[in-house]
């Protein structure tokens, strides 16, 4: 199991937040030297400082100076360096040798202050940041392991103050690096064990807050999930997908048959795989969703399964066939009414802008279980700009043009979702 660079899970391998104080000593008020007289008079004193003050004393450490990748204090599998200076103005790198299915596990162990907080960035052999840690609490951890696109070499941590000027500016602290390396990469089983069969299956999580799971090589997991005869059966998987695919499938209330298996969902995604099976029950029963890594996989997940009455779109609206991008329907200005969005059949539209003009769209729907609605919209280029998926009625998407061209607005059902929508669009 690992950490997600997207936020889903934080696993901290030393034991724990640090409850330690923190050991930068900082100016309590006036100052606490003798002044020097500079006259020899009884009247009053014209004094002056013999020191200068600083608002902490942050000394560098013995790995200074590694204030870039190209100076970074080599580490290995069991280092420990304790009292590291993080100083204003200044930044660690460290430098390790992985191999791809290798894992690295960093930590900072550190006391968090607002002006004191500290974040690492992990770095690959080209420079491109592939994974961090901003917790805005006490310590950060990464745990990483390099895909074969990365390739093996010589990643690079680095360690930071965060700051937000003028509000909150970055002080200094300590704080403690361990480091571990694994050449097979652990996979620890999760909450939910023992599920590895359609027998021992547990319940599948609330449908709307979903779970996080993990899967071992060799380890599939199974979750039941009540359905009446014409009900139908939604299950999504969401994985970093660089660390291996995940799959879905949905099996009979007797745990014997296949009944659908997933196909990838949401390609804007990218790096993050999506996963998403459907059924339309037949019977009244309990059925069973099974979740497995490809061979040799260890990867973690997150997992909802849901159901929705009989299905929305029996006819098309007015603007189709525009179920891919390469099939966008021209998006009039103003407002369009009657549109619908169904399981697999999402809607492209088109939208013609110049440079300095501004994009306004409003996605108009009434929000409820299995009737999400979400929206990406696209520069000239193929680029994702900004997307909206607020959970709620409605999205929008405000756009200031810098590139003249057609802009693509996608429209689609979170997680197989179907409902009926309106558009009002403005380019101005």
């Amino acid at each position: 199991m690992r950490a997600s660079l997207l936020g889903a899970i934080l696993f901290v391998a030393c034991g724990g937040k640090s409850t330690r104080p923190p050991r930068i000593e900082f100016d309590a008020g006036p100052d606490a030297d003798t002044d020097t007289d500079t006259d020899a008079d009884a009247d009053a004193d014209t004094d002056t400082d013999a020191d200068t003050d600083t608002d902490a004393d942050c000394q560098p450490d013995a790995n200074e100076p590694n204030d870039s990748p190209e100076t970074a204090t080599d580490v290995a599998d069991g280092t420990r360096m304790d009292d590291l200076t993080i100083c204003p103005g200044d930044e660690d790198f460290f430098a390790v040798e992985l191999e791809v299915g290798h894992q690295v596990d960093f930590d900072a162990l550190f006391s968090h202050f607002d002006t004191r907080d500290i974040d690492m960035e992990l770095l690959a052999p080209d420079g491109t940041a592939v994974w961090d840690s901003t917790s805005g609490d006490d310590d950060e951890h990464i745990s990483f392991w390099p895909w074969a696109d990365l390739g093996a070499g010589r990643y690079v941590l680095r360690v930071y103050g965060w700051e937000a000027p003028p509000d909150f500016v970055f002080e200094g602290n300590t704080y403690d690096l361990r480091v571990a390396v694994h050449t097979d990469v652990p996979c620890d089983p999760d909450a939910a064990e023992d599920d590895d069969t359609p027998a021992t299956a547990g319940e599948a999580p609330p449908p709307d807050s979903g779970g996080s799971y993990s899967v071992c090589p060799g380890d599939p997991d199974h979750f039941t999930i009540d359905a009446n005869a014409g009900q139908r059966i939604l299950a999504f998987a969401d994985y970093f997908s660089p660390w291996g695919h995940i799959d879905l499938e949905i099996l009979d209330p007797d745990g014997a048959s296949v009944l659908a298996d997933a196909f990838d969902y949401d390609p804007a995604r990218r790096d993050q795989g999506r996963e998403l099976a459907r059924w339309d029950a037949l019977v009244d029963g309990t059925y069973v969703v099974r979740v497995s890594g490809a061979a040799g996989v260890t990867n973690d997940y997150f997992f909802v399964a849901f159901l929705q009455d009989p299905p929305l779109c029996t006819t098309d609206d007015a603007l189709e066939e525009n179920d891919f991008s390469g099939w966008p329907a021209a998006l009039p200005l103003g407002r369009t009414d009657a549109l619908t969005v169904c399981w697999g059949d999402d809607d492209w539209y088109a939208i013609d802008a110049t440079d300095g003009q501004a994009i306004g769209i409003d996605v108009l729907f009434v929000h409820d279980a299995g009737k999400d609605i979400d929206v990406i919209l696209f520069d000239p280029s193929g680029a994702e700009v900004t997307r909206s998926e607020s959970g709620d009625d409605d999205e929008r998407i405000d756009w200031d043009v810098t590139e003249t061209g057609t802009y693509l607005f996608w429209v689609y059902g979170w997680r197989g979702s179907e409902n009926d929508y309106s558009i009002d669009l403005t380019v101005e």
